[in-house]
């Protein structure tokens, strides 16, 4: 199965790609391109010395189970503030979609 989901240009930009959903051992699904991610981190960490017993696979691995574990709660929190608290500005969600 195809999904579209949100990733990051090299240039630490956000942008949208449609990629295999892949399913961890337990069946829980991915969601992070782990390439995209791993660039993300190559821009965003530069300067940044990493241990040398930890592998930047083992890193990327890491970051993006954070970030998926995350992902729920993340939103949860989006969905309260985008339909504030329950009680949505119309208005401001037009805009939103007209300027798409």
């Amino acid at each position: 199965m195809n999904v579209k989901e949100p990733t990051w240009t090299s240039k630490g930009n956000l942008a949208y790609s449609f990629r295999e959903v892949n399913k961890y051992a337990d069946g829980r699904l991915t969601m992070l391109d782990r390439d995209v991610v791993e660039e993300f981190l190559d821009c965003k960490l530069e300067g940044i010395e990493i241990p040398e017993d930890i592998s930047k696979e083992q890193l990327v691995e890491a970051f993006c189970q954070y970030v998926e574990d995350d992902y729920y709660e993340w939103l949860k929190d989006n969905f309260k503030s985008f339909f504030d608290h329950r009680n949505p500005d119309w208005e401001w969600i037009r805009e939103k979609i007209k300027n798409q």
